[in-house]
This record gives structure tokens, sequence and C-alpha cells, in this order.
């Protein structure tokens, strides 16, 4: 199928699932994501990974994805909580982590020696993006309640879940330390000069 085909047959879907949906969360989701990826851009030009900015997150914008944001839009978590809530799990996450390499979940494949599935080592660039990622969906989420601890703390609630490669979660885990110990400023300098000089972490 062509691209103009994939086109109008994602139009068509939408245009059949449209009676499902609340016409301004349509709206107010689509401010979302964007106010998310303009800042995902900002922080990644900020750590020198521009490209990644631009590129961030662009399957959001997806029928897959984009349907089931507006159907359980709340503006304060992610939707795809409130579709696990109905569903017991996210069609539309699954979606997602499979197409983005920021995203830690995408990062595990069958170990042979282990005889199971485990977690990956992240390449640099891609920790990099999820650490500006993680920024910015604080800022979007969190509001005026907002500070450079916000992220860290959400690391920390996270961690008894989280099935992520060791030194990829030491190194964010670093990151997310300084960001509140020292601030953007001295955190994005860190990286920007970081990069210049190591290829892995």
């Amino acid at each position: 199928m062509d691209k103009k085909n994939k086109l109008n047959e994602a139009v068509k879907k939408l245009g059949k699932m449209k009676n499902d949906l609340n016409e301004s969360n349509f709206m107010k989701h689509l401010k979302t994501i964007n106010l998310h990826k303009k800042i995902v851009l900002i922080h990644c030009i900020k750590a020198g990974i521009p490209l990644q900015g631009l590129l961030h997150d662009l399957s959001k914008y997806s029928p897959s994805e984009f349907y089931y944001g507006i159907k359980y839009f709340s503006g304060r978590r992610s939707p795809n909580e409130g579709e696990r809530e109905d569903y017991g799990y996210s069609l539309a996450w699954m979606h997602h982590k499979g197409r983005n390499k920021h995203h830690f979940e995408y990062w595990t494949d069958y170990n042979i020696k282990a005889n199971k599935m485990m977690p990956v080592k992240m390449p640099l660039k891609y920790v990099i993006e999820m650490f500006c990622d993680r920024v910015a969906a604080g800022k979007v989420y969190k509001g005026d309640d907002y500070t450079d601890s916000s992220p860290y703390e959400y690391f920390d609630w996270g961690r008894p879940r989280r099935n992520i490669h060791p030194e990829t979660s030491d190194f964010l885990e670093k990151l997310l330390r300084m960001l509140a110990e020292k601030g953007e400023r001295y955190t994005f300098a860190y990286i920007r000069k970081y990069r210049k000089t190591h290829k892995d972490y």
C-alpha cells in the first residue's frame, strides 16, 4: 500500500472513530502533544541532539495512538493509564514503545544465555532523549507544581516496577539527580560536553 492510500485509510479510520470521542478532548490532547514535543525539542537542542527532538514522538499522531489519547485525555496523566484501567493493557502504549527508541521498554530482547526476555543497554543518544522526554513530561503534567526535582521523584517512585538495564538506569538516574541538585543549565552543559568525549556510558 502506497503512502497516499495509507493516509486515506488513516483518515477513514479516524472518521469512523469520531462518534466515540469528545470533540473538546481532541483539541486538548493535540495541544498537549504539541506542547510536549515543543519542550522536548528545546531540551534536545540544549543537549546537542536536535534531529531527535524534531522526530520525537511522531507516532503519537498516528490513529493507533491519537484515538486513545483523545478518548482517555485528562490533562493530569498519560491517557495510557485510562486505557489500562478499562482493558488491563494499553494498545496505544504498545504501539508507541515499539516505535520510539527513547523508551527503555523498546530495548528488550530474548537473552540466549539467560533463556528469557531481558532489558538491553540503550545507546547513549537515546538515553539522552529519554532524559529530555522525562523532564518535558514532568513540565507538561505537573504544570506550575513542577520543580527540577520532579523528574527524579517520578523516576524513584517507579523504581520497583521498572525493568531496565542496570547501566542505563544508573546513567539516567545520574542525570536526573544532577538536574535536581544543580539545575537545567548545568545538566544540559554536562550532557553536551559528555557527548563530545564519550560514545558510551
